[in-house]
């Protein structure tokens, strides 16, 4: 989800989607945390107050917290997460998640 910044629309729309916990939602998302620091102005990076910035790519990074929270909000669960480099970037590896996730139980509508 490298191309989209708030994420809860689609974040609370999966969990909408998902009947019960054996639905799965993977994805992945490039790390925030772990973003290079560069003094050239012209690769300045904006963040925003949510957790997540644009990149000069054009790609967004995200907080590991933020969406922890958001996916709490929304109904669901971190069944695991772990950090990947989700690709490469002038040969540089580009940290980033893996996030497994499916909806909490007292979500569940029956």
């Amino acid at each position: 989800m490298v191309y989209m910044g708030r994420l809860d629309y689609i974040l609370g729309t999966t969990s909408k989607a998902l009947k019960d916990e054996t639905g799965l939602f993977v994805f992945t998302l490039e790390s925030l945390e772990e973003v290079p620091k560069t003094e050239n102005t012209e690769d300045r990076e904006t963040e925003s107050d949510e957790g997540w910035l644009l990149r000069p790519t054009g790609r967004y990074a995200h907080r590991r917290e933020y969406v922890e929270e958001l996916l709490g909000k929304v109904g669901m669960e971190v069944v695991s997460v772990e950090a990947v480099v989700g690709r490469k970037d002038k040969g540089q590896p580009i940290p980033g998640w893996l996030f497994l996730c499916r909806k909490r139980r007292e979500h569940i509508k029956i």
